[in-house]
């Protein structure tokens, strides 16, 4: 039996991780320092804030964090990442038993 049961999330949650890695390296965010990691941030702030019309410093945490997230899945290897994706999809895909025992699942880590 697969590791995945629902097989439609395992689908999402592939596509998902597979997004995020292109993005991660369109980015280059493993070859930034911090200072080139800040321009990012600052690049994709005010992007963000023009395209939502927020103000810059409303969003810039959010870019922060969306660059961590992008930066730590490189560090993680292909089943860990799938694994955490798969989580989430199952909320979005999941029929009621699989959706319980993924809360059941957290709950116990």
């Amino acid at each position: 039996m697969s590791k995945y049961e629902n097989h439609e999330a395992f689908v999402l949650s592939a596509k998902r991780v597979m997004s995020r890695i292109k993005r991660a390296k369109d980015l280059k965010v493993d070859k930034l320092d911090n200072d080139g990691l800040n321009e990012l941030v600052e690049s994709l702030s005010l992007a963000k804030a023009i395209e939502t019309e927020q103000e810059l410093s409303k969003v810039k945490k959010g870019q922060e964090y969306y660059v961590q997230t992008l930066i730590d899945s490189l560090k993680m290897s292909t089943s860990e990442l799938v694994d955490l994706e798969y989580k989430s999809a199952t909320f979005e895909l999941g029929s009621e038993d699989e959706i319980l025992a993924t809360i059941e699942a957290l709950k116990a880590a």
